[in-house]
């Protein structure tokens, strides 16, 4: 079991043992974490079994930014950076086919910029570019959108830019503690949405670098003496941005 690390993963595994009474205690949370992973390099290890999906009912995914850090730092075109966009949508897409096949639930998270330094400032019309895309693929195949950009960034604009980030890609642990309730909030949505067998769409919750690209996994299993274990499973399938 690969640890859940020192970011919004732990951080939400200690939310659940905390607030979440007869659950926490049959979770298992497993970070996937990788840095600099692209949504390639996650569809690549999925498909050859690296990282393990099988049975894990609720998955989020967050990955973008490495993708968009490889247009803006590799000397592309404006043509080749149009290709290489459209080659993510296509990657995004594969990767949510393979994903929906045993899961719940997938939530997809937004992914997101500071612009400090001011250098980022250039990424952002490509992260604008990217979240439409992946509120598009969530309406798709009906999966829930949680938009983190702009929130992120109003954040920062209103307790400083230092407090929420350390150097425009990655979060401060305050950033991570935002992360993880919103994370939280989600998946209890997610959970209780399932158990109610609601019928509404949450085609989009409206919840308001290199970064590091991996997967956070919160299993839940029954109790120890049955032989096959259900499993709630948080996957953060990419932070590929960390």
């Amino acid at each position: 079991m690969i640890p859940s690390g020192n970011g919004y993963v732990q951080m939400l595994s200690e939310m659940f043992q905390k607030h979440t009474i007869n659950i926490s205690d049959t979770m298992q949370f497993k970070n996937y974490g990788i840095d600099g992973f692209t949504v390639a390099r996650v569809l690549e290890n999925i498909r050859l079994q690296r990282i393990p999906l099988h049975r894990s009912p609720i998955i989020t995914l967050l990955i973008g930014v490495n993708d968009i850090g490889l247009m803006m730092n590799t000397d592309r075109t404006e043509f080749q950076k149009k290709q290489m966009m459209q080659d993510f949508v296509a990657h995004y897409k594969e990767l949510l086919k393979l994903l929906t096949r045993d899961a719940r639930q997938v939530i997809l998270m937004e992914p997101f910029i500071f612009p400090h330094p001011e250098e980022y400032q250039t990424w952002i019309p490509y992260v604008r570019t990217m979240s439409t895309h992946i509120r598009q693929l969530s309406e798709k195949f009906n999966l829930p959108f949680l938009p983190l950009h702009d929130y992120f960034n109003n954040e920062a604009i209103q307790k400083g830019f230092d407090q929420i980030t350390t150097d425009g890609i990655h979060l401060t642990r305050y950033g991570h503690e935002l992360l993880a309730t919103l994370l939280y909030e989600v998946i209890i949505k997610s959970s209780t949405d399932h158990l109610t067998k609601s019928s509404k769409s949450p085609a989009s919750i409206a919840k308001s670098n290199k970064q590091c690209g991996g997967l956070a996994c919160i299993r839940r299993v029954q109790a120890p003496s049955d032989k096959l274990q259900s499993s709630y499973c948080y996957e953060q399938v990419a932070k590929a941005d960390c």
